[in-house]
């Protein structure tokens, strides 16, 4: 990947600043480190015990909030042709990402049976995928575009706060943030779409979830026999 060149000597200060949106995905990796590092980042360089799948498998998700944190820096900085191209690579990594999400999950479940975690999996790659594919649909509207790209990163909440807090804790963050970044915007007379369709996604999802794990328990291990058979 090309280095980002330094901003000219003759624009000004601002144009040579981070954007803001960047310090999202940027706070969200160092959480995630921190959450991970007893099972993950705290084994290194020996990785003890750690299997392929769970080095893939991150290993995608680092691709993906690295994309985020460069790709608003470089519209910042007028090379569009190279956010351009990177927008083209995420047609291929998008589909890396799945077999990344469906080798966790095998090797997890052949480790440890826990059935409703297949379906709470499936929320949060439900969501991601969603709000990605969204907002490649929408790569030529920039006001849907960038929202939709950087509120792909929200899944990523439940699995760390899940670790830092309690399992499913960044369920309700994710919605909180939903709710606050829709208020906002019709506050500041500025599109609301994508943080609806968010919202949206969001709440069907949760009610498919509910739906399973409640009304229909046979579900996860159907889906367990599935995976791992």
């Amino acid at each position: 990947m090309d280095a980002t060149l330094p901003a000219p000597a003759h624009q000004p200060p601002a144009a040579r600043r981070l954007p803001t949106v960047v310090w999202w995905p940027v706070g969200l990796l160092a959480v995630s480190v921190v959450a991970f590092f007893p099972t993950y980042f705290g084994r290194m360089p020996g990785f003890a015990g750690t299997s392929g799948a769970v080095h893939f498998h991150l290993a995608t998700m680092i691709a993906w909030m690295a994309l985020t944190i460069v790709q608003p820096i470089l519209i910042s900085r007028r090379q569009v042709a190279l956010h351009r191209a990177l927008g083209r690579a995420t047609y291929l990594l998008l589909p890396v990402i799945a077999l990344g999400f469906a080798m966790i999950l095998r090797d997890g479940q052949l480790r440890h049976k826990e059935p409703e975690l297949i379906l709470a999996t499936g929320f949060d790659a439900g969501m991601f995928f969603f709000l990605a594919g969204m907002g490649l649909f929408y790569r030529r509207r920039r006001e849907y575009h960038g929202p939709l790209m950087m509120m792909s990163l929200l899944p990523f909440l439940n699995p760390t706060l899940g670790r830092l807090v309690a399992p499913g804790a960044g369920v309700p963050v994710e919605l909180v943030v939903m709710i606050v970044l829709l208020v906002r915007a019709r506050r500041r007379g500025h599109v609301t779409r994508p943080y609806v369709l968010a919202l949206a996604c969001f709440l069907v999802a949760s009610a498919i979830l509910a739906v399973l794990m409640g009304a229909a328990p046979g579900v996860s291990e159907t889906l367990w026999r599935l995976l791992t058979g």
